[in-house]
């Protein structure tokens, strides 16, 4: 299926392709930035986005994250970083922070990357975001693909299917030439529903933009700020389904969630699933509405994998023939979910392959600990914690987990699990001493009332601590977590294992699946 867009000399480039040479085009110009003390050298704000759109070093951001006169760090992906100073902002309600304008002006002088401005966006063009989503805490943007659904609705936004959360605020949305349509500025809670300033805002009122002043109305609009920009190109989208298999429902602590047929034949039939989501026993749920029980054969705790049998051929398609194990995928490449019951869900692939810390999912020890040379002294201790009702005081320093080398205490910690007991050697004072703790379950913050935390199906339990995955805009919900993702041409490419934010799922790669699964006899 292709968009319906109008025709275009250049139609017939795929979706993929003019993604990125959008993204080689104008990438480079986009921005994380945050308030910034020149005195104290701290940051004094929240992270933010925001995009260049002169070689001068112009930006445009929203008026909900910059003032004028502030000064803000700027940081450029592959961590070069430059000063700015908040310049135009047009507020005309400030309890709603609309139109939600506003402009900053790089201080050192250029050429800066920049992206050029586009013209105003029409019902169902194809479109790009990136941006620099808090959650995720990367050094780099992230990248979303949706088509606009309303180029401008009751309060003048565009908008679109790019998803957006916290921290996306000031980044551009891009046409498929990589040129700014749109700047971020909220989201609602359906997934679907993003608004973006129009670019056309911006360009109507640059003169006022450039002087460093707060409107509380609409200024003076610049005389022919309305030149005619030539339109996209329009790309060939991939289908909304392709022929894939390989999900099936698995039934397991009274719900059911995502699972990835590998191989259905002589030995068996086995089954991958999601371990954290999973008990001892598992339920096959066929799709005749019967159900089987199955076998666990094995576990990896690192990638929350778990291997199934069902002990006999139930003639099920798995995907070990079509796993792309050795290849990397392709920044904005598209991937399809097959999900249980048969459906299946298309989204793009967002970054690259990296390692995910278990910054959230490694077991809680329940200390602040300050790093030595030769270990990790505790700076403080929460009183309900597992190290404080284990014995451990201030200052303590903590040499050993479990009588191994260390290649630093913290990172060493971050390995282990919830419910986990480990034996610390510590130093108190002139004794070297020994404790057993078990650790807990960390526990987060609880949800705010924003709506980029009321998505549907919520975040997985369990979503980083991962080895060699990628984030993708794939609207997974969390008991869909475990499916087999696909590329475009069908092959397999890795599994959905975690929903991790509102704008990213987390796939780990066909290559560690693959890895695990040749270890095992089976």
């Amino acid at each position: 299926m292709t968009a319906c867009l109008p025709a275009s000399a250049q139609d017939g480039i795929s979706a993929t392709m003019a993604v990125q040479q959008a993204i080689r085009k104008s990438g480079r110009a986009v921005v994380k930035v945050f308030a910034f003390d020149t005195v104290k050298q701290v940051q004094t704000g929240g992270p933010f986005s925001a995009v260049v759109v002169s070689a001068d070093g112009w930006l445009l951001t929203a008026a909900h994250a910059s003032r004028p006169g502030h000064t803000y760090l700027v940081t450029f992906p592959g961590g070069k970083t430059a000063l700015a100073v908040g310049m135009g902002r047009i507020d005309t309600d400030e309890k709603e922070t609309l139109p939600d304008i506003a402009t900053m002006k790089l201080l050192a002088a250029g050429p800066w990357p920049f992206a050029e401005m586009g013209a105003a966006a029409k019902k169902g063009d194809a479109c790009m975001m990136l941006a620099f989503p808090e959650s995720t805490g990367l050094p780099f943007p992230t990248l979303r693909f949706g088509l606009v659904t309303d180029p401008a609705d009751g309060h003048g936004f565009l908008i679109s299917g790019c998803t957006m959360e916290v921290g996306d605020s000031g980044g551009p949305v891009f046409d498929m030439d990589g040129r700014v349509i749109g700047v971020n500025s909220r989201c609602q809670a359906a997934e679907a529903l993003n608004h973006h300033v129009p670019v056309t805002e911006f360009r109507k009122y640059w003169s006022s933009l450039t002087r460093q002043a707060n409107y509380h109305q609409y200024p003076q609009p610049d005389s022919g700020w309305d030149v005619p920009v030539p339109p996209a190109i329009v790309p060939v989208l991939p289908p909304r389904t392709l022929a894939i298999q390989g999900a099936v429902g698995l039934i397991s602590k009274g719900k059911t969630t995502g699972g990835t047929v590998w191989r259905s034949g002589k030995r068996g039939t086995f089954i991958i699933g999601k371990l954290s989501e999973l008990g001892d026993t598992v339920w096959l749920k066929t799709a005749g509405g019967k159900e089987i029980r199955l076998k666990v054969v094995a576990r990896d705790p690192g990638n929350d994998l778990v291997l199934l049998s069902a002990g006999k051929d139930l003639r099920l398609p798995g995907v070990e023939n079509l796993a792309r194990n050795g290849e990397e995928p392709v920044l904005g490449g598209f991937l399809f979910a097959a999900l249980p019951g048969g459906k299946q869900k298309r989204g793009i692939t967002g970054t690259g392959t990296f390692d995910m810390p278990p910054r959230l999912s490694s077991g809680y020890f329940g200390a602040k600990l300050v790093e030595k040379n030769t270990g990790a002294s505790i700076a403080f201790l929460d009183p309900q914690g597992p190290a404080s009702r284990s014995g451990f005081l201030p200052d303590d320093q903590l040499l050993r987990i479990n009588d191994l080398p260390s290649s630093g205490f913290v990172n060493d910690l971050q390995r282990y699990q919830p419910h986990q007991t480990i034996t610390i050697t510590f130093q108190r004072g002139d004794s070297l001493l020994r404790k057993s703790v078990t650790l807990a379950q960390r526990l987060e913050a609880p949800l705010n009332n924003h709506p980029a935390e009321m998505y549907e199906g919520g975040k997985s339990g369990r979503r980083d601590g991962f080895t060699k995955v990628w984030f993708s805009d794939l609207h997974i919900s969390s008991t869909e977590c475990g499916s087999p993702v696909f590329d475009e041409e069908a092959r397999f490419c890795g599994i959905a294992i975690a929903r991790y934010s509102r704008t990213a799922t987390v796939v780990l790669h066909a290559a560690e699946i693959v890895r695990w699964m040749g270890s095992l006899s089976l």
